[in-house]
């Protein structure tokens, strides 16, 4: 990408490294292409669209610490216009906190055969500040398929009467399927995982020599 309009002369440098041997005819065999003519530069990004907020009230009587309990908020839209789309999703508890907050991100394989520029971004509480993990796939169009990014991931391990949650998709997932981004965010409530203690080493013992 040149900066001038236009131009009676170009200079390209190439540097072959030293490493490169002629294994070939050559040790350097390239084409240097210059094309001339309209500008063909993509349009300027807008910034960031959203946030779309989602927020669901969830009770929690009858529930105590140690009962395990699961609640789901859907993420669905069909935001399609080249702008990264922001998704803030609140959880909202009552008549009791969610004890031990876990979280699970799953979502329909719509258009991310492109993984470093098809993604979406899972944040917790605050955006961009608590990212927790970046979720691709490896397909397009892959409609009715579903790929869990985040399986049981512990948020804190606290008692909370909130979670928030933020999904950022980005800009270059078009509606290949019904949707932009189908997504289920879910977070679990209940006792802790129980700790794994190590697996003892197996004891040897000298096989007995032949009788």
């Amino acid at each position: 990408d040149n900066n001038d309009t236009s131009t009676d002369s170009l200079t390209v440098t190439l540097l072959k490294s030293r490493e490169i041997n002629q294994f070939c005819t050559y040790s350097i065999n390239a084409n240097v292409t210059i094309t001339c003519g309209p500008d063909t530069h993509a349009p300027t990004l807008a910034p960031t669209e959203g946030p779309t907020n989602i927020s669901q009230t969830f009770d929690l009587v009858g529930y105590g610490m140690n009962d395990s309990v699961s609640f789901t908020i859907p993420v669905q839209s069909g935001v399609d216009n080249y702008l990264d789309a922001l998704f803030g999703v609140e959880f909202v508890f009552k008549n009791g906190k969610c004890h031990n907050p876990m979280l699970s991100f799953r979502f329909e394989e719509i258009d991310f055969a492109q993984t470093w520029t098809e993604y979406i971004m899972v944040y917790q509480d605050t955006y961009p500040g608590g990212f927790i993990e970046q979720c691709t796939g490896t397909a397009d169009s892959n409609c009715g398929s579903y790929i869990n990014c985040l399986s049981g991931y512990s948020l804190s391990s606290n008692a909370t009467d909130e979670v928030m949650i933020w999904l950022l998709k980005s800009a270059e997932i078009n509606k290949f399927c019904d949707y932009s981004i189908n997504a289920n965010v879910t977070v679990s409530c209940g006792p802790p995982a129980p700790t794994k203690s190590p697996t003892p080493a197996p004891t040897y013992y000298p096989t007995p020599g032949p009788t």
